[in-house]
């Protein structure tokens, strides 16, 4: 079999695929989230502190579409390979390079901050 190899570049909120792996991936678990955060504060969100944690819920969503949008302009760069061995999907270099970046950002900032949690159960929890 000859090998075919091609590259395309998606719109990620354009596309009914990607997005069906979005509400599954992050709209369910959200979704339950708000539902047993609404349940929770007995339907009054807004004379609770429950408006807080959805306006906040509300901001990371925007953020994230405001990043996607900006560090990849709203694109999916896959490659595809099929041959004798099967279908091979990859990201392409100049994506795979922003994602490398972003992912090293990332671990450092998360390395940098530390996890609170551990520091508050591990030492005097009146110092947290």
């Amino acid at each position: 079999m000859k090998k075919i190899q091609w590259e395309a570049y998606v719109k990620i909120f354009n596309n009914r695929f990607i997005l069906k792996g979005l509400m599954v991936a992050i709209g369910i678990p959200f979704g339950v989230l708000i539902i047993a955060i609404t349940i929770l504060s007995g339907g009054d969100i807004m004379g609770t502190a429950a408006k807080y944690a959805l306006f906040l819920i509300f901001i990371l969503f925007i953020m994230t579409y405001i990043m996607i949008m900006l560090i990849y302009r709203g694109k999916y760069a896959p490659g595809f390979i099929v041959d004798d061995k099967g279908i091979t999907n990859y990201t392409q270099n100049n994506q795979g390079k922003k994602n490398k970046v972003i992912n090293s950002i990332l671990i450092i900032s998360g390395l940098y901050g530390g996890n609170i949690n551990n520091y508050c159960f591990n030492n005097d929890i009146n110092q947290c």
